[in-house]
């Protein structure tokens, strides 16, 4: 494994680092790009849950799930420098001493690194908890360098068309719009980006995509995974709106878009 120098000092924070998300896609993710080289050398990965947890028991935890979802194989060699830089922080999302103890930390982490590191706030938790974290994050100057702190937060974005220009409205009294990442991991499928090359990239196809070739379009969601310990957030968000106006909508808008909205998209992306 070679380790990207150039990258500089980056402490990711997971909120809801016990759940769902984190366990099949964040870990698995973060551990594969250690794996190829591409986190910095000096990152760590502070993991925030409720329970009183030991940093032993939550390392196995997603020792665990790795060996189950990783792509890679876990190797021990691997695994000792990955655990390594991981850190679980017992955390209440609604109370703010939560985050002032959590800015301690990261301070900790600062002087280390021997400068102030880049701050990735990933919000993998339901909506409602959204506005709740957006202030305190405020209130503690958690996220106070615009330049170098960033927040991902993951669909649904709000609950509806109201919520969402809500939602956008708190987040811009913290954040600047660059540093405001609304995402679906849905769409970082190697399966589903590839749709964009099948459509644009193909000679063959390209010139025929449109509604004089195409009868009919059908998207099939083949899901074998059930509701297992997501049930507070299914009762919340419903299976309609996690999976057919976030995932399969969009597929469809990858499906559907005209050609000159890709053009736009692209562009937008490498600028």
């Amino acid at each position: 494994m070679s380790e990207n120098r150039a990258l500089q000092p980056t402490t990711i924070i997971i909120f809801g680092a016990t759940g769902d998300l984190a366990k099949r896609k964040l870990f698995p993710a973060f551990y594969n790009l250690y794996i190829d080289g591409r986190m910095p050398k000096g990152f760590n990965i502070v993991a925030l849950g409720r329970a009183d947890n030991t940093d032993e028991y939550f390392k196995n935890y997603i020792k665990e799930n790795l060996e189950h979802f990783s792509r890679k194989k876990i190797t021990s060699e691997d695994w000792a420098g990955f655990q390594a830089h991981i850190t679980y922080f017992q955390h209440q999302l609604d109370e703010e001493n939560s985050y002032i103890d959590l800015h301690q930390k990261l301070e900790k982490f600062d002087t280390v690194y021997g400068k102030r590191g880049n701050r990735l706030f990933y919000l993998s938790i339901g909506p409602n908890f959204v506005s709740t974290i957006s202030n305190h994050i405020k209130n503690t100057a958690l996220a106070s360098d615009a330049k170098k702190d960033r927040i991902i937060i993951e669909k649904p974005f709000g609950h509806d068309k109201q919520s969402a220009i809500e939602l956008n409205s708190l987040l811009a009294e913290t954040f600047e719009e660059e540093q405001i990442y609304r995402i679906d991991h849905y769409l970082g499928k190697e399966t589903v980006q590839n749709i964009l090359a099948f459509r644009f990239g193909n000679s063959i196809f390209e010139p025929l995509w449109d509604s004089k070739h195409i009868e009919s379009v059908q998207i099939t969601v083949a899901e074998e995974v059930g509701v297992e310990t997501r049930g507070s957030f299914y009762e919340q968000t419903g299976a309609l709106r996690d999976m057919i106006q976030n995932h399969l909508l969009q597929i469809l808008c990858m499906v559907a878009m005209e050609t000159a909205c890709f053009i736009r998209i692209w562009r937008d992306q490498r600028s």
